[in-house]
């Protein structure tokens, strides 16, 4: 899929877990040189992909949009 200055690729399936890997990937190579508030929002994000569709309580309507969030950090990065 698309690539930024980076070279970071969205994942080529948007599921759940390559998205959580995808943004963990971020975290990863890219947290150092964010302020503390992105950082934080870079963990929240995840934490919340995490519960909406780890935790057991499936609630389909308050899931994130896996699209959106990919996009919106591979952005942020490139």
């Amino acid at each position: 899929m698309a690539t930024g200055d980076t070279g970071l690729s969205l994942p080529a399936e948007l599921t759940p877990f390559s998205v959580v890997a995808f943004l963990h990937r971020i975290q990863r190579d890219h947290a150092p040189r964010f302020d503390e508030t992105t950082r934080q929002k870079l963990q929240t994000q995840i934490r919340e992909i995490e519960a909406a569709f780890f935790s057991g309580s499936r609630a389909a309507s308050n899931a994130p949009n896996l699209e959106s969030i990919a996009r919106q950090w591979q952005q942020l990065v490139s």
